[in-house]
């Protein structure tokens, strides 16, 4: 499922199965800016995750993310979240991902 945020007010929060094959988690912020993003690897059977940004994802690259882990970006840590498309790769099929996002429109 690709990041739609129809309303800013409401951030998107939902789980995304990625397999062995690179999927887009997350489309091109355009005219936004991503203000807040969380990434949680909540596989149970001890699948690996691998995030990448603006290209497809390979196993073994970018951001890693075992069984557990959590990766985040903030704005209100002073550091605004990359707008490119987020892709993701699983270690096997029936990996889980937990995603927040935030955007809102670019000052």
């Amino acid at each position: 499922m690709v990041f739609k945020q129809e309303n800013r007010k409401i951030p998107i929060q939902d789980n995304i199965n990625v397999d062995n094959t690179t999927i887009e988690v997350s489309s091109d912020c355009g005219s936004d800016e991503r203000v807040v993003i969380v990434y949680k690897n909540i596989s149970t059977a001890g699948q690996t995750i691998w995030l990448a940004w603006n290209a497809p994802a390979q196993a073994s690259k970018g951001i890693e993310l075992t069984p557990g882990a959590v990766w985040s970006e903030s704005k209100d840590a002073n550091y605004t979240p990359l707008g490119y498309p987020i892709q993701a790769i699983g270690s096997a099929v029936s990996a889980t991902l937990s995603r927040f996002e935030r955007r809102e429109p670019r000052v």
